[in-house]
């Protein structure tokens, strides 16, 4: 699944998922998410500008398979403001890997820089 993320530089964001597998919502309450953004898709993981991974938990949200990654403006403030590429993979206690989402991460520029 394709889709594009913007934002602006040096602020907090969160991106909404809502995870299904067959068509039936998932207890995704353990499941582990890596965020990963990078320059290109041939850019090495250790190269990446941002790679975060987030253990979703268990909570009245996640069983339903809903879950917010939370990108924060300490991991945008450094960044020069572009068009990078980026994925959401979800790890499934089965250690089964999923890539969720996939597209163009969007840095815009920010006017106050405090």
């Amino acid at each position: 699944m394709a889709g594009s993320i913007s934002m602006y530089r040096g602020d907090d964001h969160g991106v909404a998922l809502t995870i299904q597998e067959n068509g039936s919502l998932v207890d995704i309450g353990s499941y582990a998410i890596t965020f990963t953004v990078k320059d290109n898709f041939t850019e090495s993981d250790a190269n990446a500008e941002i790679q975060t991974n987030y253990t979703v938990g268990s909570t009245t949200n996640s069983v339903s398979g809903i879950t917010t990654i939370p990108i924060t403006s300490a991991e945008t403030s450094g960044l020069t403001p572009q068009t990078y590429v980026y994925d959401i993979q979800a790890l499934t206690t089965a250690g089964s890997t999923y890539t969720l989402l996939q597209g163009d991460f969007i840095l815009k520029s920010d006017v106050t820089r405090s």
